[in-house]
């Protein structure tokens, strides 16, 4: 049994952070359409964590969020991140460390103020955490196929959205901070 415990991402993990995704999704995932809202953007540093195995502190997980915007939709605007990539040292997969991952990344984004999640995936997966299909909320990724795309919504004016309109790039947001 693998003791695991999660932090906040620190830069000094970068390194181990990017050989792990290239490990979970190769060397050419920057090619993936998730990552045009990524490129040269920071990710939401509150927001991202690490799992790390007992004793040592190895890093055998990974979960970051980025900023984005929905345009175009109607309603009050929502504060919106795009969660992702997250991966799990591969020997490590079937312990769960993906769930934890998850589970608190979700809880740290409603404690920060985040509406809706939006993330690519396979819903198989994701709806144990509620995700759901974008377009149910009128969410629309730009040439992603819309099947992968989902979203899980933190607040109530997320879950009544309808048409929340389309997914952009952000150069920069700033979370509310919740007292």
């Amino acid at each position: 049994m693998v003791t695991v415990t999660l932090q906040t991402e620190t830069p000094e993990f970068s390194g181990a952070i990017e050989a792990l995704l290239d490990v979970a999704f190769g060397t050419d995932r920057h090619r993936k359409i998730s990552y045009r809202y990524r490129e040269a953007i920071a990710p939401v540093s509150s927001l991202c964590f690490t799992a790390h195995s007992e004793p040592g502190g190895a890093l055998v997980g990974t979960v970051r969020n980025w900023p984005v915007f929905l345009v175009g939709g109607t309603g009050a605007p929502l504060n919106t991140i795009l969660l992702g990539p997250i991966a799990i040292d591969p020997p490590l997969k079937a312990l769960g460390i993906g769930g934890m991952l998850m589970r608190h990344a979700i809880a740290a984004a409603r404690a920060q103020g985040v509406d809706m999640i939006v993330l690519v995936g396979d819903s198989a997966y994701y709806e144990r955490f509620g995700f759901v299909s974008a377009g149910d909320f009128g969410i629309v990724m730009p040439d992603e196929a819309p099947h992968r795309v989902l979203a899980l919504p933190l607040s109530a004016a997320a879950a009544r959205s309808t048409r929340s309109g389309v997914l952009v790039r952000a150069e920069s947001v700033s979370l509310p901070h919740v007292a």
